[in-house]
C-alpha cells in the first residue's frame, strides 16, 4: 500500500482473528525515489494473506536420499509434487510445486537438476531455476551450478535474474526497473552447499 508523505511514522494494528504476524506494528516508511501520480510518497509493504516460503534454510547434519522407481515422472511427500525426468536409469529434479492455504509455490530447473548419488566425478554442470507464486507477484529466476568430485560435491544457487515482476502500470513498471531495493533484490543472495559422502554412502551436508 502506499502512504501519502504526511503519514510518517504510522500506526498499523491487525486483527489477530486474521491469525497474520503483524500486530500493533510501528514503522518508518521508506521514501520512493521518484514521484508516483505526480506526488511524491513514502511507501512500505504489507499483505493482508502474505505467504512466507523457506527456501534452502541453512543446514548441517545428515541428509535423507529419496527413493524412487526407476522410470516414476512423479512423487508426493505430503505437500510437495515432485517432478522427474530420466536419463536411462539416472533421474533429475525438473520441477517442484508446494501445496498451502495461499497459492501452490512452484520451483521449476531447466537444466533439471540432477541425482547427487548417480553423477560422475569430475562433473561440473550449470542450469536455469525459477520460483513463482501468484501470477500478480511476478517470480525469481537465477543460476545453479553442481561441481562433484571424488567424495564432496559443491552446490551453488544464486537468484542473479532478480524479482521480475508484473506491475499493472506503467509508473510502477518504471519505479522497478530503477530503485535498487527493487531491481537488486534478491539478486545478491547466494546459497551454498558442501555435500560429504560416507564410506556407508549416507551424505552429510553443510549449507548456508
Amino acid at each position: 500500500m502506499n502512504l501519502r508523505k504526511f503519514i510518517n511514522p504510522f500506526h498499523i494494528t491487525v486483527d489477530p482473528m486474521e491469525r497474520l504476524l503483524l500486530v500493533n506494528f510501528e514503522q518508518d516508511p521508506d521514501q520512493l525515489p521518484v514521484p508516483m501520480d505526480c506526488t511524491r510518497m513514502p511507501f512500505t509493504r504489507y499483505s493482508p494473506k502474505p505467504l512466507i516460503a523457506m527456501f534452502n534454510p541453512a543446514f548441517d547434519g545428515e541428509i535423507e536420499p529419496l527413493v524412487v522407481e526407476v522410470g516414476a515422472t512423479e512423487i508426493r511427500e505430503g505437500d510437495v509434487i515432485i517432478e522427474l525426468t530420466w536419463t536411462g536409469d539416472k533421474p533429475a529434479l525438473k520441477r517442484l510445486t508446494c501445496k498451502n492455504k495461499v497459492h501452490p509455490l512452484v520451483l521449476r530447473f531447466e537444466e533439471a537438476f540432477p541425482d547427487i548419488q548417480t553423477l560422475a566425478n569430475a562433473s561440473r554442470l550449470e542450469g536455469h531455476f525459477e520460483i513463482e507464486g501468484h501470477p500478480s507477484t511476478g517470480r525469481i529466476g537465477g543460476r545453479y551450478t553442481v561441481e562433484k568430485g571424488a567424495d564432496q560435491m559443491m552446490i551453488t544457487v544464486v537468484p542473479s535474474q532478480g524479482w521480475r515482476p508484473r506491475p499493472t502500470k506503467f509508473s510502477l513498471w518504471f519505479l522497478y526497473t530503477i530503485a535498487n531495493v527493487f531491481r537488486k533484490w534478491p539478486a545478491t543472495y547466494e546459497w551454498t552447499a558442501c555435500i560429504h559422502k560416507k564410506k556407508t554412502s549416507a551424505c552429510t551436508m553443510r549449507s548456508a
